[in-house]
């Protein structure tokens, strides 16, 4: 149900450091607080970063021609995902040994949804919770950022209820209606939907920032994170 460490590890360091940047944009983040100090504040202040990406989309530009080029390999496969990000209010089902199935209540789909670091269901810690995430295709796969809205206020389901979405994606299975990944072809975010700052409880569903990903992206040279990194 995990990425591949290699990948989720690229995808750590290069998105960390893409907040970072957006938050010393807009001001959230002190000029001289590096990515190290950055990382140590908690979830709520990088979705306030990941905002600021949602109403200024040229800050993915802007972070391409100020240095992150320099690194191909691990920048542009996290900027094209984040370039076409998508907000949902999901259930999450379970996590499986592939994936957690995640449930779009708004669209009606189902996802397949990798992790980075944890198991989303295990760390949502209830049956079948809500949550706000955002997804995005990476490696091929979907999968979502580490940064999970829960929302704890919401009645739990019903049994009837659990039964009933467990039979909605009993038959999305046998017609073949998971929601794939999407490519370049897709839709850019709205930024107004990403935007709205209308959730309480925050948690980060992995150990998003690791310190061993957490060095300024103008000083970073290609990376192999192994199995000590994590």
């Amino acid at each position: 149900m995990l990425l591949p460490k290699d990948k989720a590890g690229k995808f750590i360091v290069a998105y960390t450091n893409l907040l970072h940047y957006a938050g010393t944009a807009h001001g959230l983040v002190p000029d001289d607080e590096d990515v190290k100090e950055f990382a140590k504040h908690g979830a709520a202040r990088l979705v306030q970063c990941r905002t600021q990406l949602a109403k200024d989309p040229e800050l993915l530009d802007e972070f391409a021609a100020d240095g992150a080029l320099d690194h191909p390999d691990l920048y542009i496969p996290m900027l094209r995902a984040v370039g076409r990000m998508r907000p949902i209010q999901a259930r999450v089902l379970r996590d499986t040994p592939d994936h957690t199935i995640c449930f779009d209540v708004d669209a009606e789909v189902f996802y397949h949804v990798k992790n980075l670091t944890e198991p989303l269901g295990v760390k949502m810690g209830q049956p079948y919770p809500l949550v706000e995430m955002v997804l995005m295709t990476y490696d091929g796969v979907v999968a979502h950022d580490g940064l999970v809205h829960h929302l704890a206020l919401v009645p739990a389901l019903t049994e009837e209820a659990m039964g009933e979405l467990e039979a909605m994606y009993a038959q999305a299975v046998a017609e073949d209606r998971i929601g794939k990944p999407w490519g370049p072809g897709a839709g850019k975010l709205d930024p107004a939907v990403l935007a709205q700052p209308r959730i309480k409880a925050i948690i980060a569903s992995a150990a998003l920032l690791h310190p061993e990903f957490t060095v300024p992206f103008l000083k970073l040279t290609p990376i192999s994170p192994d199995e000590e990194t994590f």
